[in-house]
């Protein structure tokens, strides 16, 4: 849970500032599509929705009322964006940016772990 893990973050580095994980909402499952998709009927989000324990449906949220669209498979979510990717096109000093911006962040992650690594591994004082 992330207010276990801000606790355990604080008592290492002895920060006492905000919440270091966002404590908004828990969610047991990482949706692809979640936050990029919103309903072209009312405008309100789709969430995802596990059926059955493997099959994922994209539904409106309903915030604005009761919606009339139905749910989509995430399937049907993942051709579409398919096809509009297939039309991209980037020069080549897009793709160097693209490219020099992923190694970036994957640096950063692996210095956030290595960090949080080596503060969890070192004795508590």
């Amino acid at each position: 849970r992330a207010a276990d893990f801000n606790r355990a973050i604080r008592a290492c580095t002895g920060d006492s500032r905000g919440p270091l994980l966002d404590q908004r909402k828990v969610t047991k499952h990482e949706f692809t599509f979640s936050g990029l998709v919103h309903c072209g009927h009312c405008g309100c989000a789709l969430v995802g929705e596990k059926k059955k324990g493997k099959y994922v449906y994209y539904h409106c949220t309903g915030n604005k009322g009761k919606c009339p669209e139905p749910y989509a498979r995430e399937e049907v979510l993942e051709a579409c964006f398919a096809d509009l990717l297939k039309g991209l096109v980037f020069d080549d000093e897009v793709m160097d940016w693209i490219v020099d911006a992923l190694h970036q962040s994957h640096a950063d992650e692996k210095r956030f772990r290595r960090y949080y690594y080596y503060l969890f591994r070192r004795p508590l004082s």
